[in-house]
C-alpha cells in the first residue's frame, strides 16, 4: 500500500518521485552537479492526496551571483 510520496526538487523543478510504502524505508538520490555554476535541491514528503507533510532545507552547490543589491 502507498503511504505517500517523496519528491526530489532541483532548482524549483520536481526531478524525481518515489512512492513511500506503509513500512517507510531508506531513500537515496544522486545528482550530477558537475559543470554547473549553481544548483540547489531539497526533498518534500506528500500524502497520497498530495498534502505537503514536510520538507528539507535546500542543499546547494556552487556560487550564485546576483545584482539584487546593486543600484
Amino acid at each position: 500500500m502507498n503511504a505517500g510520496q517523496l519528491h526530489w526538487i532541483e532548482n524549483g523543478e520536481r526531478v524525481q518521485t518515489v512512492e513511500i510504502g506503509d513500512g517507510g524505508g531508506t531513500f537515496m538520490a544522486t545528482f550530477d552537479w558537475k559543470n554547473r555554476d549553481y544548483v540547489w535541491a531539497r526533498a518534500e514528503v506528500r500524502s497520497v492526496d498530495g498534502e505537503l507533510l514536510g520538507f528539507t532545507n535546500p542543499v546547494s552547490c556552487g556560487s550564485k551571483t546576483t545584482d539584487f543589491f546593486d543600484e
